[in-house]
């Protein structure tokens, strides 16, 4: 019986890169992206707050991956 491995998410294959390297991960532009419009959502949608969002975003992501 075979057992068919999940395939990394290109986020994984670039965390997984930059891990041996030393680097910090690179997270993309998207999920940036798409995590601070979740924020903002959560936060009911007021405007004003577009940096701290992003902000927020990169920090939640870092502590996903790190």
């Amino acid at each position: 019986m075979k057992i068919k491995l999940k395939e990394k998410s290109l986020t994984d294959k670039m965390i997984d890169d930059n891990a041996e390297s030393g680097r910090k991960p690179e997270i993309p532009h998207r999920e940036i992206a798409l995590r601070a419009y979740q924020i903002w959502t959560e936060r009911g949608c007021t405007h004003g707050f577009d940096s701290q969002d992003w902000l927020q975003a990169e920090q939640d992501l870092m502590l996903k991956y790190c």
